[in-house]
């Protein structure tokens, strides 16, 4: 179970749709409560039908927090539903930002102190390196988003909202400066930034459907409300217990995973008809292997990164790039060759994405290395590996997109 303890009194850390929050483990808010945080008793009992947690819903202007950090108004409320689902998978709202490319802005409010714009910088840069159709940029006004801070005596970490129907981000982000004050760790309050951005930009929780996932307890559904809650294809139907966008956090610093990377890529892309080609590394079968997705961060994967882009369907001039596996060597290799003699030791996988086998404009070219040491080929845009005893260079595999 992804938790921390934050006292000795079991309460959570929880990241939830549009903020973070503590909460108990157990039990909703007794009437008496329910009074006293003034919210009213067809408020909450439209929340409950709404498949919301009411756990700890929270009065504030012109609406309520709900789950941590959701913020809806009155009229959201009124119009929720509830949707059910047994998968886990990368979630997006029914509004998106359009008018890619796109640089979106992002200012911290002057009240808040240095350790706020480094922790912000740090979240920004960490969307950036993943190359999306959209960039983030801070500045010191006329932002599309500010970063607010409100003073809270409870265990909320911060809260926003979801997209335009115009397409335009959620324009706040409001961080609880009693959780986060001038010593607040910055890998971690980059962490909060960084799944609050995801909310302004359509990211709805990876465990929105039973967040009791990352915050135990028992079934817990967010429900798919106004904002919707469409699956990004492709992404795991297993658990993702590493995702940002988990509904509670461990506490510490969590960027992103492999299916964080691939799921934004696939929302946002940098190119309409290209997909991030990640690379996975396996110490036991020293093998690498490079996919669009299918795999995950686990005791046999780690994720290195993301290395080119490709395509994800064969357009003109184009060509299929095959993998093949050795159960053997426990080796991938990827080759324009469909026909590459079998011998008992490959087994064609398929394609694994479309690339070219000449230089087409924009593309760079994708070197080969092997390994006879450890069974294994490795693919890059550059010839970093020339000179070293363990790799062999083996010549240009294909050309793609850079990274």
């Amino acid at each position: 179970m992804i938790k921390k303890r934050i006292t000795y009194i079991a309460l959570m850390l929880c990241l939830t749709t549009g903020l973070f929050s503590c909460k108990k483990n157990e039990g909703d808010l007794s009437k008496s409560d329910q009074k006293k945080s003034q919210v009213p008793d067809d408020i909450i009992a439209s929340l409950k039908s709404a498949g919301y947690n009411t756990r700890s819903v929270i009065k504030q202007d012109n609406g309520y927090i709900v789950e941590g950090d959701i913020f809806l108004t009155e009229a959201d409320i009124a119009n929720s539903s509830a949707l059910r689902t047994s998968k886990t998978d990368q979630y997006r709202t029914t509004n998106i930002i359009t008018g890619l490319p796109r640089v979106i802005t992002v200012a911290v409010s002057s009240s808040l102190g240095s350790n706020f714009v480094q922790a912000t910088d740090k979240a920004i840069a960490r969307y950036n390196g993943i190359t999306l159709g959209l960039t983030f940029q801070r500045v010191t006004s006329g932002a599309n988003i500010t970063i607010n801070g409100f003073y809270n005596v409870s265990g909320i970490l911060g809260y926003a909202g979801f997209p335009t129907a115009s397409g335009n981000p959620y324009n706040l982000i409001n961080l609880n400066t009693y959780q986060f004050g001038t010593g607040a760790n910055i890998d971690y309050l980059a962490t909060v930034i960084q799944h609050e951005l995801g909310h302004t930009i359509g990211m709805r929780h990876t465990d929105y459907m039973d967040r009791s996932y990352s915050c135990g307890g028992a079934y817990d559904n967010e429900g798919a409300s106004t904002e919707g809650a469409i699956q990004v294809p492709n992404t795991p139907s297993a658990v993702d217990p590493n995702s940002f966008m988990l509904a509670c956090t461990n506490g510490g610093n969590r960027s992103f995973n492999s299916y964080d990377v691939f799921g934004l890529n696939a929302l946002y892309p940098k190119n309409s008809d290209r997909r991030p080609v990640l690379s996975f590394y396996s110490p036991q079968g020293a093998d690498h292997y490079f996919g669009m997705g299918g795999m995950t961060t686990n005791s046999y994967w780690n994720y290195e990164n993301i290395q080119f882009y490709a395509h994800n369907s064969q357009l003109p001039g184009s060509i299929p790039i095959y993998v093949y596996y050795s159960p053997q060597g426990a080796d991938h290799y990827y080759t324009t060759n469909g026909n590459m003699s079998l011998n008992n030791y490959w087994q064609n996988q398929g394609v694994a994405f479309y690339a070219y086998n000449y230089q087409a404009p924009g593309t760079i070219p994708i070197h080969v290395y092997y390994s006879a040491q450890g069974a294994d080929h490795y693919y890059m845009t550059s010839k970093g590996l020339d000179g070293q005893s363990y790799w062999a260079y083996q010549g240009i595999a294909f050309y793609a997109f850079p990274k």
